[in-house]
């Protein structure tokens, strides 16, 4: 009995109770490196979040961590993205004010593409284009870093154009690029599902 009232159900447009009716969006990963000082007095922390609610809807604030070592004095403030609203890196530093930011890294997913010879990242759901670059050497690096963009364009001429890439955003000639530290191939996305009439 109970079985012919759940197929009758399916059968009137229910949906299947494995499927999640409202999947949550797919999320990128900003980490900031900024040295905030007194911000972590309540009033000021929580003006920050405030002006990032504001400004950046999107945009979610999940924690912050002391930064130890070399970099001591600094925190990395860790921030998650809908992946379907293009991110602006520009409007996010307007956001920690006088915060001084250090360096910005990013993680997300796109489709690698060849624009005359140079590697451009197109962001799944938001269709953000970014240049890629490989990552330079650092301070006290002894050797120069692999150009992860060839093991890319290999996997490209294989058909495998998805990825997922991490790296720090720096400004380029055509507004930013991300500098690549790592990288991994990742399927294609999954189609948004179009809301019916009268939903």
């Amino acid at each position: 009995m109970i079985g012919t009232l759940l197929l009758a159900g399916f059968l009137l447009g229910g949906q299947d109770p494995g499927e999640d009716p409202n999947p949550p969006p797919a999320l990128y990963t900003v980490v900031v490196t900024a040295k905030s000082q007194a911000i972590h007095d309540k009033e000021s922390f929580t003006g920050f979040k405030d002006r990032l609610k504001k400004a950046m809807p999107h945009l979610e604030f999940q924690k912050c961590l002391a930064v130890s070592g070399p970099r001591e004095g600094l925190e990395d403030w860790r921030i998650t993205g809908d992946a379907r609203v293009k991110f602006d890196p520009a409007k996010l530093r307007q956001v920690f004010l006088d915060i001084k930011i250090q360096k910005m890294e990013i993680d997300v997913e796109g489709e690698a593409v060849s624009v005359d010879g140079k590697l451009e990242f197109v962001c799944h759901y938001s269709g953000w284009r970014v240049a890629l670059q490989p990552r330079k050497k650092r301070e006290g690096e002894k050797k120069q870093p692999e150009n992860l963009l060839d093991e890319m364009r290999r996997h490209m001429s294989a058909k495998e154009t998805h990825f997922s890439v991490r790296g720090d955003i720096i400004a380029s000639p055509t507004g930013c690029a991300i500098e690549v530290e790592e990288c991994r191939t990742v399927p294609p996305p999954k189609p948004e599902k179009k809301k019916e009439a009268g939903d």
